[in-house]
């Protein structure tokens, strides 16, 4: 029995580790989960995902149906298209933010996201590294990136993670051993079996499922094992022993369950959306303009260059656009617009606008993390090809044709993709040119402020969204009618944009 007790630090030792300081200046150890255990944890998610939408559909078409409205048919697809949207985008956010760290999969596994730190992860740090995933992902959707990340990272961290400043480790309850070769104090140790119980009932419920007492016995007990393994590991020297390491953990445990942030209440995400955004929006001028000029520098010279000479549009603009605007010249005459106005089919028309785009805008910024490159490039080939289309219109003499149809939800658009810009040319310019600070912290820092600007392109691309499905496409309304309502548009972008400067004012 000796012989395996002294083994077992060994083999805990040889596990990747990360060391973290508590504010009671006490050092412990993180145990760094496995790629085999994420990749379990992220099956079992993936699984829950599939099971999820499916129930999800057939839940919305019973319901629908047993209802039988008539003309419900667009309006159940419509609902579908953005509820598998956020299950695709919100589940991993979503449990990572109500249960600390933790989904389904890494529950039934054992392990937990923390902040660098040991701190539990906020809902942007969760949004940053899940948004952050779609880079993670390639090749395809098999996580190479990823994959090779992690094992090259001696803290496990895929790219995800070192934008939010998260990392994943391994969490369980621990059992203090009854008679370990270096028990010292009996009463110790039962103190710290006491502990370890109270940690599990608290890991499985939370803090919340205490009581007021309770909470406060399982502080005093926590800052009492703190105390005791600053003790022990000035007595180790450095060396492996049971003590350290169970102490360790049980610290480490204590620490993530107390040292958490508020809780997102309705009240603080609306302080969110009102004030923190909109402040966010103005001090990124600099890399939301920059943005504005990698989209629209090359919409304009391609404007000029398919204005001018038509035959090069069938090098970079999709056929099925030049076969749109040959058509259009047909439409043009007998007074149509842009296209069918789909009355029918306007939810489902205007819920797959608004998952596409917002998924574009979290593309734009994902490729951020690619030194900026993925975000120079996301924003220059939409430039050229937004600028393509329009000059390939205005060769044909059709061009209010399609600004009729694009000016109601225009404004908004292209304003949340100049700013999810902006947001990726801040996580690049943290690798960039961090300046004087570490580049870890920047990249961090910069994520913080760039999920902000990533939340208000969502939530401008929801309305442009709506106009695009319900406006845009009215073929009766007039030029002039749909710029009122692009005029109306800008002027709801500049309220938004200044939502928090009264609030300024009057608190100081």
């Amino acid at each position: 029995m000796a012989d395996l007790r002294m083994a077992a630090p060994l083999i805990q030792s040889l596990d990747p580790h990360v060391d973290i300081e508590t504010p009671e200046q006490v050092v412990f150890s993180y145990t760094v989960a496995g790629i085999g255990s994420r990749a379990v944890a992220a099956l079992i998610d993936y699984m829950l995902c599939a099971l999820l939408v499916t129930a999800i559909s057939i839940g919305a078409v019973s319901f629908f149906g047993a209802l039988r409205i008539a003309g419900s048919a667009p309006w159940v697809l419509a609902i579908l298209i953005l509820l598998v949207f956020s299950v695709f985008w919100g589940y991993y956010v979503l449990f990572e933010g109500l249960w600390d760290g933790q989904t389904p999969g890494k529950r039934r596994v054992g392990l937990r996201v923390v902040r660098d730190g040991g701190y539990s992860i906020t809902f942007a740090a969760s949004a940053v590294r899940n948004i952050v995933r779609v880079v993670d992902l390639q090749p395809g959707a098999s996580y190479g990136v990823g994959m090779l990340s992690a094992i090259f990272s001696a803290s496990g961290k895929r790219l995800g993670d070192y934008a939010a400043g998260t990392l994943v480790v391994r969490e369980r309850a621990i059992s203090i051993p009854t008679s370990p070769a270096d028990s010292g104090d009996g009463r110790q140790w039962a103190r710290w079996r006491e502990f370890s119980a109270m940690l599990a009932a608290a890991q499985r419920n939370g803090l919340r499922g205490l009581s007021e007492t309770a909470v406060s016995d399982f502080v005093a007990r926590y800052r009492e094992l703190a105390t005791d393994l600053a003790r022990l590991q000035t007595a180790a020297r450095g060396r492996e022993i049971d003590s350290v390491f169970y102490l360790s953990r049980l610290v480490a445990g204590g620490h993530n369950l107390l040292y958490r942030d508020r809780r997102v209440t309705s009240a603080s995400a609306w302080e969110f959306l009102t004030y923190t955004v909109p402040r966010e929006i103005r001090r990124s001028a600099l890399p939301i303009g920059i943005a504005a000029v990698l989209l629209f520098g090359p919409a304009a010279i391609a404007y000029v260059a398919v204005a001018r000479s038509p035959a090069v549009a069938a090098d970079f603009i999709p056929q099925q656009m030049i076969d749109r605007a040959e058509e259009g010249v047909q439409r043009a005459r007998n007074e149509q617009g842009y296209i069918p106005d789909p009355q029918l089919f306007r939810p489902i028309m205007s819920s797959a606008i608004i998952a596409n785009n917002v998924q574009v805008t979290y593309l734009a910024f994902a490729g951020g993390i690619l030194a900026g490159l993925g975000t120079v490039a996301a924003l220059v080939f939409n430039g050229i090809s937004l600028g393509g289309v329009l000059g390939l219109y205005q060769s044909k003499g059709i061009l209010p044709l399609i600004l009729a149809f694009v000016a109601p939800h225009g404004v908004l658009e292209l304003s949340a993709i100049v700013i999810a810009g902006g947001a990726g040319l801040l996580l690049g310019a943290a690798i960039v040119v961090p300046g004087a600070r570490p580049r870890r912290e920047v990249l961090v820092d910069h994520a913080r402020r760039a999920i902000q600007l990533v939340a208000a392109s969502t939530v401008l691309l929801v309305f442009a969204g709506t106009l695009e499905g319900f406006v845009s496409p009215i073929p009766w309304w007039t030029l002039g009618q749909k710029v009122t309502v692009s005029a109306l548009s800008a002027a709801f972008l500049v309220l938004f944009i200044n939502l928090d400067r009264g609030r300024v004012a009057s608190s100081s």
